[in-house]
């Protein structure tokens, strides 16, 4: 014997069993193992070299498989893998940079030995997550972070290689602001805001992104409330349809002359047109009215020729 210690075992839970056993190679350290459940089999092995450690392996789940394995450099963690389904291909890796902090984390969610996602961190902190939903090897999804919230992602929905889906959370008061470009012409089609993933708000937009031609509003239910329309395609939102708490149409106003005020009203009786009435000399108030049948055929006009509100000609058809 050379009088340096070769062999040292411990009872580190204090239960009475001897749990660790540490071997050692001229002095210094070489295998630290551990018995986590006192079968006398060591799932949790050390491995050291120049008493520097530089890979751990384990058992975690206890069925005599070290499905996880550590890899160090300088004494510190560089890649941790994950073996879960003990099928000879690693279904997690964490990487981690020269302090020791996370930096990147791969995933094979689909265990079908790709992987599938992958995080990236900086400063330990979550800011950039990239997926592949399908299995077919593209990535499909990507979403990033800031301050560990989630800022912004795009879809790719019909995995095509396109990514026509843009979703934002950093425009208050909308939880979520949803962009789909259905076209591929690098501009947004449909723009849909959402208060906690309910509908609050949809717009359906010219083919350059920047021109609203329809506006949908809906309630706190998700139930459509009206729909703003431009009908003559001059950039102006100039009819508004109402509707009542089962969708149906009630009413609608209109701006024919474009000054910005309401010169027009539809009325609606079981979704049919019923009255319509106008103003034609532009005092706000209306002074043409028409009737129609359950065809939608107009049966009745009256005119108020002094615009005093009372109508002095009456028509029928």
């Amino acid at each position: 014997a050379d009088g340096l210690l070769a062999r040292r075992q411990m009872d580190t839970d204090q239960n009475g069993n001897l749990d660790m056993l540490e071997i050692y190679r001229n002095g210094m350290i070489h295998l630290q193992q551990w018995d986590l459940d006192q079968d006398d089999q060591y799932e949790k092995i050390a491995f050291f070299e120049k008493g520097t450690i530089i890979r751990i392996e384990k058992d975690s789940d206890l069925d005599g498989i070290r499905e996880t394995a550590v890899g160090y450099r300088n004494g510190k963690p560089l890649v941790q893998t994950v073996d879960e389904n003990q099928d000879g291909m690693e279904e997690l890796r964490i990487f981690y940079d020269a302090g020791g902090q996370t930096e990147r984390i791969e995933k094979d969610v689909s265990m079908d030995g790709r992987m599938d996602v992958f995080q990236h961190f900086k400063s330990n902190q979550l800011v950039f997550i990239e997926k592949d939903n399908n299995a077919d090897g593209k990535i499909d999804t990507k979403t990033w972070y800031d301050s560990g919230r989630i800022k912004r992602s795009l879809g790719d929905l019909d995995y095509d290689g396109r990514f026509e889906t843009t979703h934002s959370y950093d425009r208050p008061p909308w939880t979520r602001v949803t962009e789909l470009d259905a076209d591929g012409s690098g501009n947004a089609d449909i723009r849909s805001y959402f208060i906690h993933d309910t509908l609050r708000k949809r717009e359906t937009l010219g083919k350059h992104g920047d021109l609203v031609e329809l506006r949908e509003n809906f309630n706190e239910k998700g139930l459509l409330m009206n729909r703003l329309e431009d009908s003559d395609a001059d950039g102006r939102l100039d009819i508004t349809w109402y509707f009542d708490d089962r969708g149906r149409f009630q009413r609608a106003e209109r701006d024919i002359d474009g000054d910005d005020r309401v010169d027009t009203w539809y009325h609606y009786e079981d979704e049919r047109l019923s009255m319509v009435s106008e103003d034609t000399n532009g005092d706000g108030k209306p002074d043409v009215w028409e009737d129609y049948d359950t065809s939608e055929t107009m049966i009745r006009r009256k005119k108020d020729l002094d615009f005093d509100g009372v109508a002095d000609i009456e028509e029928h058809f």
